[in-house]
């Protein structure tokens, strides 16, 4: 091949994980906007089942005068709807979890290989993008598979 070939393919390959990279934190994004979303719901679904238990059980007790509603039941639900929200903040914080997330330092780059020539610059430069990308995608691979678990109860 000449060099110009060379310098194509270096650049298609530059190009591939470039926006592989892209591609990579914009799932990175989404996965922790669904971790937050998940604690956001959950927050606000249990004070609201807490309540509308409470209210309709209350509700029920004062009409029929016969009914009476053991605390016990009350104490369980409660605890239950807190092991729930529980649980939802464990997985958050296994999802969130600080992790490597790998990124490419431009400075470094130019100080390695800034006497170095267009073609060389390009297959290193895609060469780390490419390296970057699988270990980013791993740590993607964790945070969704933390999304995926089925509760154990």
């Amino acid at each position: 091949m000449n060099l110009d070939e060379e310098i194509l393919k270096a650049e298609f390959f530059y190009k591939a994980a470039s926006e592989s990279y892209s591609l990579i934190n914009g799932t990175n994004e989404k996965l922790d906007g669904k971790i937050r979303d998940m604690v956001g719901i959950i927050s606000a679904i249990v004070p609201i089942t807490i309540g509308l238990v409470y209210f309709v059980l209350d509700t029920l007790s004062t009409r029929i005068r016969l009914l009476t509603i053991p605390p016990l039941l009350l104490i369980y639900l409660t605890v239950l709807s807190l092991i729930f929200f529980a649980s939802a903040l464990i997985l958050a914080v296994a999802g969130t979890f600080p992790q490597d997330f790998e990124f490419i330092d431009p400075s470094k780059l130019i100080e390695n290989y800034k006497d170095e020539s267009r073609i060389v610059i390009l297959q290193r430069a895609s060469a780390t993008l490419a390296s970057t990308v699988t270990a980013n995608n791993k740590v993607c691979d964790r945070k969704a598979e933390v999304l995926k678990k089925k509760p154990s109860y």
